[in-house]
């Protein structure tokens, strides 16, 4: 793995760099995830507005099922970087390995990363074939399941990336 994946000293490598984020994440690239936690199920949508070399700008509201906003739309700018940072956790307490996984997509391959820290562990697995966030997230506590975030749609101006 390049040396543009490791952003520190003591850091795992992540599973893109952030010209690998920019070149997967065109304007009108949008995303929706289910949350399912202890407040119940719902929705957010996650949106690239403007895109440049550096960074772009992002949306990210609540919405239902079908990725109508509800509510309102916080609009920011990011650097392709600060999306890549998102995914840098301590080697130290970081596993990685190659995974394929069923989720409401498709089965992708996925780079699967287990953090544990202190009685917590969060799980996330990152679709080789869709850089940026990823395809679904678990957060636990011991064996107590706390929160699972799943990728249920992936779209660029309606139509499904690669």
């Amino acid at each position: 793995m390049s040396d543009d994946h490791v952003l520190a000293p003591g850091t795992a490598p992540t599973p893109f760099s952030a010209s690998e984020i920019r070149d997967g994440c065109p304007a009108g690239r949008t995303v929706v995830v289910r949350v399912e936690d202890g407040d119940g199920v719902r929705h957010r949508r996650s949106r690239f507005v403007a895109v440049t070399d550096e960074g772009a700008t992002y949306e990210r509201a609540d919405c239902d099922a079908d990725g109508a906003v509800v509510g309102d739309v916080v609009t920011a700018p990011l650097t392709w970087l600060d999306l890549q940072r998102h995914a840098s956790f301590p080697a130290e307490v970081t596993t990685r390995d190659e995974v394929t996984l069923e989720f409401p997509l498709g089965v992708e391959a996925c780079l699967r990363y287990v953090v544990r820290e202190g009685a917590g562990t969060t799980t996330f697995w990152f679709s080789t074939r869709r850089p940026g966030m990823p395809v679904k997230v678990t957060s636990q506590r011991g064996d107590r399941l706390l929160s699972t975030t799943v990728m249920v749609s992936d779209v660029v101006d309606g139509t499904p990336p690669g």
